[in-house]
């Protein structure tokens, strides 16, 4: 903070740059704002005391963190722990050291403290730049901590220091990790450059801390600068960070000094808010026809778009992009994929069909191809008559809202309600307010009126539903906001009033109600109703009395009747869940209409405007409103309308003018609202197209609804929580349709008769997923519509999610689907159901459709839960005792008995190996026997293990102890079964065989004494068909029945009245626990966890905290606790100290050869030491590589160039490849050298690449149809597509060779693995998608496959990616990982052409050499970067 001051002192005689520049740039991400605020530094020389200007809000935001900064110094002070500097002033190293020394205190933080920053001479040398290529200016960190050293005689031997800024955000943020590296290294710097001048440095050692630390206020801080304590969660390493960031200050930011301001690259797009810069740039982008004239355009689409408009110069951007349009995405010797030219048409919103293309002219060129490029060249408004389904074609009231928050409190400031009945166009409701002193409590004051507009709304559709007897819409209303950080202030201020008060208020419970969807509800007490019944609750015919009079108890409340028979019955309670006939039922497209819509996200999707980098409000109005305004107009009005109205509530909050501000600017949105929807009727007319093809959605009929058939809390959070999930995939599924992104285009070729056709792909074959062999239960998962329909977007998902495919026969214009498999042209096979005028030749497109069988599943469990907890509150069921956490879930059982006899077969066992050898199966070793042995005295009990560490083997084994335990107590069979199960069938199988080999071990002992017990143990996988579902009463006494959560659930709902499963079952293992969110769980454990002896009874949860979670479509609040992730972290927190009462951890490795097991075991140091099993460091024998050829003739066969591409691994390019690895190396990484802008060719390098390795694998005598020899991971689903048809091409599809994502190889293992990561290459795409890509779990369950040797095959990208990755700790953590598997892994620069020929290098001394390549190539791509990651990771001690 401490820098950032507003004025500037005299600057040297050149430019420099200081922390703030270096932390603005990683706000805005522009290198052209570090060329000006250098070179702006220039000309201030001769004005002393030149004042740099910034704009209101920043001035807020600057005073906000001073004010933080100001409370937590007096904070130290008041406990004796502050140094005070002297202020302006910079002081040298040396005055640091010496102030060090006076002072008497051993800790204590240093404040008001600059320093000159160092010239880094060695550091820009290194790199071959010229001292000074990059200056900086004084810096000011806001604390230095330090820690004093004395010896015996109390004279300083030494000192350690640490930096800390203290920033008033919400999170931390690499910008201000970019700040504290920045003063880290210059303190470093400076240290040095004293330490090597002075001789007294010999008796005083100076220890820079790698922990930096940033001091943000805590996350329930209502008031941000009135919090005493800064939040702990802004610490980070520093050394992680040190590679990324001096890549950047010493080769990017010199690089970018060194070009003249034309050559630097940058983008205008929504990022550039707030920008000093920001009215010349748009200027320039409108003058020199830059991309940035395509409003909100993001900077990875941009660039995108620039890689695959390359032009031949001397045009400018808009011209390069109108001639790879007219060209239709080939020309100047590139050809675009499918998929990347779909991108195009996305981003461009191309035209279906109809292209003018009258002249390559850009001025005599209509360009009728792109309304988007049309716009931002002719300087007029477009139409883009594109679908929008967040802005409705009619409603009868719009409301406006307009929210002010101020940035120096982060509260309501002022606020603008406006409600017009359109049918009059009068005005039913206007209040404008601006906070006074009472700013604390004005969210109160704007909820109250928020509330009685609400009323007022409810009343208006009462007398309406009055006055008609038709089943009609009674008020349609559309809220509106114009920005999306207005909706989420909304969201903020409703939820922050709902839990700042232990009852919520009826104002806010009624806000709630109307206004929000969001998963920050659950933060509160308030969760209104996303769906209704009717659409989530189904009751079938075949439903028993018991079920329908408990579900007609649930809906219809206590006082409901349940006299009658099961028609009557049924009846009623449909009628009941159907609710009034007036009530509208929203369908298709309909659900997905926001309650409160984002005008400035309307306007961006409906029509295209001449205007850069993005929309203010003042634009549309001026656009749309007043017609006419250019594009250089546009430049002009950059400046926010709250702004202005921000300026006057800090100089006069009762100033006339701020209130008829804030009535104009929800005016404006109501100005702007009427005359988009009157620019798509008018183009609508003028195009012949009906005006529901673009706007299909009406406003939402007005209610306030609550889910109320949950009364326990937290299973109406979950209740809620699974509504949101079906919105959520929902959303996502429709909005895939609409722009037309993952889905594949095809033709019809050819009917095979009957129900299978074959269709030739022309684009998206990467999201082809071919269906299991066994399909009786075939969901049919896609859509198949006509290129020509719109059938797909007026699909209603929610109506079929739950039918079985073979029930569905298609409808008007559509049909499901299934993909069987390819054919040998590259034609694939679908079995479709849909009607026969569908089925005419012609395209066709293939979308995914909502398949849902199991959220139900999810419902009815819950409902019951509640159900039971409310008719029994003084002995509730099992899992809601777990939800609130009673105390006697956790009091030990008495195990002193089993234990004893543990012992004695412990004993026994290990006898018999002694005499027979062999495999010790049905031994315990080590870890897994303590924790077997607390599962016994324990109800429940969570292993954890990391990958490779048995915990399949420990639930397998634990479960045939528990059961021979059993056994052995009395010669009659005493039942005792056990049912297992995991989110995935994969699981499940797995644990099953593992338990069926092991019960084979034990049958196989002769003569075993009280043995008898064996011949009753049976293992059974349940069956997915619910007619052989076994009657529970019949299975033998001491059965292990495994199934799916959702398998647990048809077979207790066949059995709930005749035969309960919790009647049979004494104990239930649930595998994978991090891969089951807690509401599935419920399932499980409450079909077990019930009954008279349900305290007797065991629940055994196995995972590991740091592989995949559950799949979930939403994002949920983290302050919300454990309750939305995994039910294994719901169990335990195994980061806290309290993992303990309930888990053990397993610390052996049993997969791996020692040099994989070390590496793995990095990440888990909390769990203490790990030890490998497997004998020796090298790669074990069987299916690994043989390592007695010779490299130099080990060549394996080359692949045949492609013919619809340009060469990506020929003949050419693989003669000079590196050979594969022989096996002395169990890390391997493989760098593909290329890069295109094209994902689809990466993709397709990547997948011969690893055809070229499977190769390779043959030539060494690996048996690739020998199961679990080889797997091919990939993160992305069109991964696997891509490399399992080069597979298939190349004839490698062998049965020893298994090929699928990460989520999906969970738990899996094979002798040799090959982690595909080359779609970073990719920088568009890879720049995209760095969260998916940095994800530590994701990556640790990657490289945690293999058994012998594993493979990465990745570019260099992906080592150095943007510094943006060390932005948050996942990524960080994630980066880290990758480091630690390449350093000591055998490196290979796959080489061609231009990157010279082949090297190999120990990764102890030295990285693989990469090209410099391109300089306008992304972050991290420095020629010293190598040295300075082997530095960092030996810092790190990886």
């Amino acid at each position: 903070m401490g820098e950032e001051t507003i004025s500037i002192a005299a600057p040297p005689s050149k430019g420099y740059l200081t922390a703030t520049d270096l932390a603005r740039f990683h706000v805005h991400l522009c290198k052209k704002l570090l060329w000006l605020s250098h070179d702006q530094r220039k000309w201030k020389e001769q004005g002393a005391g030149a004042t740099q200007q910034m704009n209101v809000l920043d001035r807020a935001r600057f005073a906000k963190g001073n004010k933080w900064e100001e409370r937590l110094q007096k904070r130290l002070e008041g406990k004796g722990l502050i140094w005070r500097g002297p202020g302006s002033r910079h002081i040298s190293v040396g005055e640091l050291i010496q102030m060090i020394k006076r002072d008497p205190r051993s800790h204590y933080y240093a404040v008001d403290i600059s320093f000159a920053a160092p010239s880094f001479a060695t550091h820009l040398e290194m790199r071959g730049w010229p001292v000074g290529a990059v200056a900086f200016g004084t810096f000011k960190p806001d604390f230095l901590e330090v820690w004093v050293e004395r010896d015996a005689n109390g004279v300083v031997s030494g000192f350690k220091w640490r930096i800390i800024d203290a920033k008033a955000s919400k999170k931390v943020k690499i910008s201000h990790q970019v700040q504290i590296g920045f003063y880290w290294l210059c303190l470093m710097e400076l240290f040095q450059e004293w330490s090597e001048a002075t001789a007294e440095s010999d008796f005083i050692a100076i220890t820079p801390d790698d922990i930096g630390s940033v001091w943000i206020p805590p996350s329930d801080a209502t008031v941000i600068t009135a919090a005493e304590t800064p939040s702990l969660t802004g610490e980070f390493s520093l050394p992680m960070l040190r590679p990324l960031l001096e890549n950047f200050l010493f080769e990017e930011v010199p690089r970018t000094l060194s070009k003249p301001v034309t050559k630097v690259p940058w983008h205008f797009n929504p990022l550039c808010r707030g920008c000093d810069f920001v009215n010349r740039c748009a200027g320039e982008t409108v003058k020199e026809g830059r991309l940035g004239n395509i409003p909100n355009l993001s900077i990875s689409d941009h660039t995108f778009l620039k890689d695959v408009a390359v032009g031949s110069g001397g045009l400018t951007d808009l011209e390069d992009l109108h001639r790879l349009v007219h060209f239709g995405g080939s020309g100047r010797g590139r050809d675009l994929g499918p998929g990347s030219w779909a991108k195009v048409s996305r981003l461009l919103n191309l035209q279906r069909g109809g292209h003018g293309k009258e002249t390559i002219d850009l001025d005599a060129c209509g360009i009728h191809e792109s309304s988007v490029l049309r716009s931002a060249t002719k300087h007029t408004v477009e139409p883009n008559l594109r679908r929008c389904l967040v802005f409705p074609q009619e409603e009868d009231v719009g409301v406006y809202l307009s929210l002010g928050m101020d940035p120096e409190t982060d509260l309501l400031f002022a606020y603008s309600i406006v409600g017009v009945d359109h049918s009059t166009d009068a005005t039913l409701y206007s209040d404008q307010r601006v906070a006074g002193s009472e700013t604390e409590t004005f969210a109160v004051t704007f909820i109250e009126s928020l509330a009685s507009l609400i009323q007022i709304l409810l009343s208006k559709k009462d007398a309406n539903l009055e006055a008609s007897n038709q089943a009609i819409s009674a008020l349609r209303v559309q809220f509106y906001v114009y920005a999306s950080a207005e909706q989420t202030a909304l969201a903020q201020i409703l939820v922050g009033e709902a839990t700042s008060q232990p009852e919520c208020s009826e104002a806010t419970k009624l806000c709630i109600g109307a206004l929000l969807n969001h998963s920050s509800v659950l933060l509160t007490t308030v969760h209104p109703e996303l769906l209704s019944s009717k659409v989530l609750f189904r009751v079938q015919k075949a439903a028993l009395v018991p079920e329908v009079k408990r579900y007609l108890r649930i809906f219809g409340g206590p006082d409901v009747s349940l006299v009658g028979n099961k028609e009557t019955l049924l009846a009623r309670l449909e009628g009941i869940i159907n609710g009034s006939p007036k009530v509208t039922q929203e369908t298709g497209l309909m659900r997905l209409m926001p309650k409160v819509a984002v005008l400035s996200d309307c306007v961006q999707w409906i029509i295209s405007m001449p205007v850069p980098g993005w929309y203010t409000i003042e634009e549309c109005f001026a656009h749309l409103v007043s017609p006419g305004t250019t594009a250089s107009q546009s430049v002009s009005s950059k400046q926010d309308m709250w702004a202005d109205m921000y300026t006057l509530f800090k100089s006069d909050p009762s100033s006339a003018e701020l209130k008829f501000l804030l009535g104009k600017h929800s005016r404006t949105m109501q100005a702007v609202s009427k005359a988009l929807r009157h620019s798509v009727e008018s183009a609508c007319q003028s195009s012949g197209k009906p005006i529901e093809s673009v706007l299909p959605n009406v406003a939402r009929e007005f209610e306030v609804l609550f889910i109320d058939v949950c009364r326990d809390l937290e299973l109406r959070r979950l209740l809620f929580m699974c509504q949101y999930e079906i919105m959520t995939q929902l959303e996502s599924l429709i909005k895939s349709r609409l722009s037309n992104t993952h889905n594949t285009h095809l033709t019809l070729h050819s009917h095979l008769g009957g129900s299978e056709y074959v269709f030739t792909p022309t684009s998206g074959t990467e999201y082809l997923d071919v269906a299991p062999s066994s399909s009786a239960w075939a969901p049919y998962g896609y859509l198949l519509t006509r290129a020509d329909s719109e059938a797909a977007l007026e699909f209603d998902d929610l109506a079929w999610a739950g039918v079985v495919g073979l029930r569905i026969g298609g409808g008007d214009g559509w049909g499901v689907a299934e993909v069987a498999g390819w054919d040998d042209a590259g034609r694939v096979k679908i079995k479709v159901r849909a009607p026969r005028n569908v089925m005419r030749d012609g395209a066709f497109v293939l979308s995914r459709r909502m398949v849902d069988f199991n959220t139900l599943k999810l419902i009815k469990t819950i409902l019951t839960i509640d159900h039971d907890t409310q008719e029994s509150p003084e002995s509730p069921p099992f899992f809601t005792r777990l939800l609130h956490g009673s105390p006697d879930i956790d009091l030990p059982l008495s195990a002193q008995k089993d234990q004893a006899a543990e012992e004695r077969l412990q004993r026994f066992y290990r006898e018999y190996y002694t005499l027979v050898g062999g495999e010790k199966a049905l031994l315990f070793v080590g870890s897994q026997r303590k924790a077997f042995r607390a599962v016994l005295g324990r109800r429940v009990s969570v292993v954890w293990g990391p990958p490779g560490h048995g915990k399949t083997h420990t639930l397998a084994l634990s479960a045939l102890r528990l059961i021979e335990l059993t056994g052995r107590r009395s010669d009659s069979p005493q039942p005792f079964r056990i049912l297992v199960t995991a989110s995935t069938n994969n699981a499940v199988e797995t644990l099953i065989g593992k338990l069926a080999s092991l019960l084979q071990h034990v049958k196989s002992i002769d003569n075993m004494q009280r043995g008898e017990w064996r011949d009753h143990v049976a293992t059974l996988i349940l069956s997915k068909e619910k007619s052989k579902m076994p009657d529970p009463a019949t299975l033998p006494p001491y059965a292990v029945v495994g199934a799916t959560v959702w398998g647990v659930h048809t077979w207790r709902d066949k059995y709930a009245h005749k035969s309960p499963i919790s009647s049979h079952f004494s104990s239930l293992i649930i595998d994978e626990g991090s891969q089951m969110t807690v509401s599935e769980a419920a399932i499980p454990i409450d079909a077990v966890m019930r009954g008279p002896d349900v305290d007797a009874k065991r629940l055994i949860v196995a995972g590991d905290h740091l592989q995949l979670a559950p799949v979930l479509q939403g994002a949920y609040p983290v302050s919300s606790g454990r309750l939305f992730g995994s039910v294994l972290e719901w169990f335990v927190d195994v980061t806290a100290s309290e993992a303990g009462t309930r888990m053990d951890m397993l610390t052996e490795n049993f997969r791996m050869v020692t040099e994989l097991c070390t590496f793995t075991n990095k990440l888990y140091k909390k769990g203490g030491v790990f030890i490998p099993m497997r004998a020796g460091g090298e790669a074990a024998t069987g299916a690994s590589l043989s390592t007695a050829s010779d490299h130099s003739d080990s060549h394996p066969p080359s692949l045949p160039p492609t013919t619809d591409a340009p060469p990506l691994l020929t003949t050419t390019s693989l003669d000079t490849a590196l050979t594969i690895p022989d096996g002395s190396h169990a890390r391997n990484a493989i760098l593909l050298p290329h890069a295109f802008a094209s994902i689809e060719l990466q993709l397709e390098a990547e997948a011969r690449a690893v055809v070229h390795i499977l190769r390779g694998f043959l030539t060494r005598g690996v048996d690739l149809n020998q199961p679990g020899t080889v797997m091919v991971v990939t993160p992305h689903r069109a991964q696997r597509s891509a490399v399992g048809r080069a597979l298939l091409a190349a004839g490698l599809a062998c049965e020893g060779v298994k090929v699928d994502t990460v989520e999906r190889i969970q738990g899996g293992e094979a002798d040799l693995v090959v982690v595909c990561y080359a779609f970073s290459g990719c920088a568009s795409y890879h720049e995209s998608t760095l969260a998916f890509t940095y994800h530590l779990p994701r990556l640790n369950v990657a490289l945690s496959r293999a058994r012998d040797t594993c493979i990465l095959l990745t570019t260099r990208a992906l080592l150095f990616p943007p510094i943006t990755v060390a932005g948050t700790p996942d990524m960080r953590g994630a980066l880290a990982h990758l480091w630690g598997f390449v350093h000591g892994a055998w490196v290979r620069q796959w080489a061609d052409g231009a990157f010279g020929t082949s090297e190999v290098h120990e990764c102890e001394t030295r990285e693989a050499s990469v090209d410099d390549g391109d300089e306008e190539a992304a972050y991290g791509f420095g020629s010293g970067d190598e040295d300075a990651m082997i530095e960092a990771m030996r810092a790190m001690g990886v």
